[in-house]
């Protein structure tokens, strides 16, 4: 009988507690997000929500020494289409065929060092494109 009585109390312990765990928790299996997860990325957001907007957990961070924001990397796959060559000019393939990633990349999230809210970001296509622009700039004001 007593042993009866500390199985159930034991058996009630044991639902209680796995009834107390936190269900709502997400599971992140991926290492890349897309681009279509970037473009809905807003200023003010806190780590938690673009972890969980982005469906990934991030790949790097780091500090910086100036101003103390932190900066945080992401991997993430930019899309392509794939259109058999046969099918190339055939109407139903201008804006379909079947979605495609490839081309990792990174993406550069910057949060405040005071509030932990997200600044701005950046992609390495962003980046590169930056620094062609500043190189532009740069020829235009020497020509001036």
């Amino acid at each position: 009988m007593k042993n009866n009585i500390l199985k159930s109390i034991g058996l009630f312990a044991a639902v209680w507690l796995l009834s107390s765990i936190n269900t709502n928790a997400q599971s992140i299996t991926n290492y890349c997000t897309t681009t279509e997860y970037i473009y809905q990325l807003r200023k003010g957001m806190t780590l938690n929500e673009v972890n969980t907007l982005l469906r990934v957990e991030p790949k790097d961070l780091y500090f910086s020494a100036k101003d103390g924001s932190k900066i945080v990397t992401y991997k993430y796959k930019i899309a392509y289409q794939e259109v058999p060559t046969e099918k190339k000019d055939r109407a139903d393939y201008l804006r379909g065929g079947e979605g495609h990633y490839k081309d990792e990349a990174t993406l550069y999230v910057v949060f405040d060092a005071k509030t932990n809210q997200m600044v701005r970001y950046i992609t390495d296509s962003g980046r590169a494109s930056s620094t062609k622009l500043l190189r532009n700039e740069q020829v235009i004001k020497l020509k001036d």
